[in-house]
């Protein structure tokens, strides 16, 4: 896969913050309806689950992000960040 129009962020993160935002709305929320539909998630009977996770597509979600790569070997940022 050959990245187009990629533009170097003033930030220096690893990843465009506002695009993580989207990609963590988008895998969040797919994992809470697997959940639902698994019933390991047990929510009020009269919510309608689709009415409920909607309109959280269409918000703006925030991720916390922090530039700790200022005076750092950028490689054990990255290394740090990995848990097993």
């Amino acid at each position: 896969m050959i990245w187009k129009n990629a533009v170097r962020n003033k930030d220096d993160f690893l990843f465009p913050v506002k695009a993580m935002a989207i990609v963590f709305r988008a895998k969040y929320l797919h994992g809470l309806k697997k959940l639902i539909a698994n019933q390991d998630v047990t929510v009020p009977f009269h919510l309608d689950i689709q009415e409920f996770i909607s309109p959280l597509y269409s918000k703006d979600w925030v991720v916390y992000a922090k530039n700790r790569s200022v005076g750092l070997n950028k490689s054990s940022n990255i290394s740090e960040g990995i848990h097993t």
